[in-house]
């Protein structure tokens, strides 16, 4: 796509194989082979509209605005913005979350060194734009030699199914804080997830149901810490908790698996349950479980469960049932 030399309107500058409005700097149409160069400060209507064939455009810094259907229908997978998550968040971009409407096209950031933290971030590697991290269908994650961890989250949906498998390995692991402070209506852990690190589903906001599957078999402290949860699903294959690892959280419904018997200290301090429902038996309640919070439906199979289980656990209000 080349435009004269000699056209008062439009250029193809630095050979880009696009066509750009000259006074506005504005790219109105590219194509496959397109580089978009610095200078460009608008991605036109429709620009890239379907255009089959693209795999990733690079947007230089200079963007600043971003106008509708610039991506619709194409096969872009994603775009590298040159800039930071920062600098993106001031583009003037028909846009939803991180995903630009058209086509639902991740946005990833410029980083020279790889974040502490993961994130959409990439960097050049001999001239060819690299992701520091990998992604799958809104997971970041890490691939080790046999199996998968998800590092964070970053899609859009609100309901939100981690993948059992990822390019065939098996996801065994949510890492620290993967998925704090989603706003979302339901998760759903897969029986391959062996362990929940530390904070991993913490100040998730009015989520409706959190489902572990059977086959996890540690669950980090805090791991739900600050989410509010209407029904949360504690599987059988948990046998005990040593402490904290329900701790400061809120939630209307909690049903905890029959493999679960011992209650450790500080279990479920500082959160705040309406009903508590135990599926299988009880051996032992730390006097101190449910420290700083308060339970007020305590429901068990068989209430004569109760006759062998010291009380002094009780909160101010607790009623068993």
């Amino acid at each position: 796509m080349v435009v004269d030399s000699n056209n008062p309107t439009y250029d193809s500058r630095n050979n880009c194989n696009a066509i750009i409005e000259t006074a506005t700097n504005k790219l109105v149409a590219g194509c496959v082979g397109t580089l978009i160069p610095d200078g460009v400060v608008t991605i036109g209507y429709s620009a890239f509209e379907n255009c089959v064939g693209i795999d990733y455009l690079i947007f230089p810094k200079s963007v600043i605005s971003i106008e509708g259907f610039a991506l619709w229908g194409c096969s872009i997978s994603c775009v590298y913005y040159e800039g930071s998550a920062e600098d993106w968040s001031k583009v003037d971009a028909v846009f939803d979350g991180n995903h630009l409407v058209a086509g639902y096209t991740n946005v990833y950031y410029y980083s020279e060194t790889k974040p502490y933290e993961a994130s959409l971030a990439w960097y050049y590697e001999d001239g060819i734009p690299t992701k520091w991290f990998e992604e799958y269908d809104g997971f970041i994650y890490e691939e080790l030699d046999d199996s998968i961890t998800i590092l964070k989250y970053v899609g859009s949906s609100l309901e939100v199914y981690v993948p059992s498998d990822i390019n065939g390995k098996s996801v065994t692991a949510i890492q620290y804080e993967a998925f704090k402070g989603l706003n979302i209506n339901n998760l759903v852990i897969p029986n391959s997830i062996k362990r929940l690190d530390n904070y991993s589903l913490s100040y998730i906001t009015f989520v409706d149901v959190i489902t572990l599957s059977d086959g996890i078999e540690y669950i980090g402290r805090n791991t739900f810490y600050g989410s509010i949860i209407n029904e949360l699903n504690i599987p059988n294959s948990i046998e005990a908790g040593e402490g904290e690892e329900f701790a400061g959280m809120t939630v209307q419904d909690l049903y905890v698996g029959s493999g679960f018997t011992n209650y450790g200290g500080y279990l479920f301090a500082e959160s705040d349950i309406t009903n508590l429902r135990i599926k299988g038996t009880v051996d032992f309640i730390s006097n101190n479980a449910f420290i700083y919070g308060s339970v007020e439906n305590v429901y068990v199979n068989d209430i004569n469960v109760w006759l062998n289980i010291e009380l002094s656990w009780l909160v101010a209000g607790t009623e068993l049932y």
